[in-house]
């Protein structure tokens, strides 16, 4: 991991053999570090699915005061305030806490809770997608300047982090059932980007080409050849709209990579195919058109083609 680069908070969100509290509390850690921060974070698993509410899964605090946790979590509010937070919970991506996007109320308390605690600000990253389950990174810092490029870096992070919740929630699903990693995998590589099996989608010459230019990528951004914005820009979320790649160790050390499908699963539409309800949904939430082909790993100008056709059929069916 390098320590001081965004890409630790990346390879954190794909430790994905890890048990739970140890994968929040590397994502945490990794933040903390990036961040330059020297006095704690913490990550929290939600499911905002819900409309009106914001279901809390788990909470993994490294060294930030309980009063802090309290103050910040344990906010009691009307429903209609509720539903309010479920909007903020889907629309933020990155922001200062002293500066977010809160209810007027809501923010003055959550000052009053920095200001007890002698904090400057808290950047916050929730990593979200149109699952509408993510995880939100908290890091106290002295001060934050939320500038675009900031925000750009840290929504960037955070599609990873995002990805590796769907990750972690299919794998979980899927080795429930049989098998272990490398059976579940639609393709196998080894660290020169050789594709040794392959399976469905993974097995067409043009996904192929896709995986091993992707893991080229992926290990580019791992190496020091690269500062930390050029390394994330790099290491895209998605392989074409489909897999996530993650390192594999086998029991007698030999590395492989395996590719594992990870796209958004949403409910079907008779209007839409899958990827024009992906990139409406990531619309929705308030990605821009750059964000959602860096987070679906596809070009910006298939992002604007797809949601043309979307909205052409929508408006048709309307």
């Amino acid at each position: 991991m390098r320590s001081r680069d965004p890409v630790s908070v990346i390879e954190a969100a794909y430790a994905v053999e890890l048990e739970q509290p140890a994968w929040l509390g590397g994502i945490a850690r990794a933040a903390e570090v990036v961040s330059g921060a020297s006095s704690g974070a913490l990550a929290f698993l939600y499911d905002a699915s819900r409309d009106d509410w914001v279901e809390p899964l788990e909470l993994v605090n490294r060294e930030l005061p309980a009063t802090f946790i309290q103050g910040i979590f344990e906010q009691t509010m009307p429903s209609e305030g509720r539903r309010t937070m479920v909007g903020v919970y889907r629309s933020l991506g990155f922001a200062g806490l002293r500066a977010s996007p809160l209810p007027a109320e809501l923010l003055k308390t959550y000052r009053k809770v920095l200001d007890a605690h002698q904090m400057g600000d808290v950047l916050c990253m929730n990593a979200i997608d149109p699952t509408h389950r993510g995880c939100l990174v908290l890091v106290p810092v002295p001060k934050l300047r939320a500038s675009v490029r900031q925000a750009r870096l840290w929504r960037r992070v955070g599609a990873h982090v995002a990805a590796g919740v769907r990750l972690r929630r299919s794998l979980h699903e899927l080795l429930a059932a049989e098998g272990g990693p490398t059976e579940q995998a639609e393709a196998i590589l080894t660290p020169n980007g050789r594709i040794e099996h392959a399976v469905g989608p993974a097995t067409t010459d043009t996904a192929r080409e896709q995986l091993q230019e992707g893991l080229v990528r992926m290990e580019r951004a791992r190496s020091r050849s690269v500062n930390g914005e050029e390394a994330v820009a790099l290491w895209e979320a998605l392989v074409d709209g489909r897999w996530s790649i993650v390192e594999h160790f086998e029991r007698d050390g030999k590395r492989y990579y395996l590719a594992h499908r990870n796209d958004p699963a949403l409910a079907p539409d008779r209007a839409l195919t899958l990827r024009e309800r992906q990139v409406v949904a990531y619309t929705e939430l308030g990605y821009s058109n750059k964000l959602i082909a860096y987070s679906l790993g596809i070009s910006t100008s298939n992002v604007s083609t797809l949601l043309t056709a979307a909205r052409r059929k929508l408006g048709s069916s309307g």
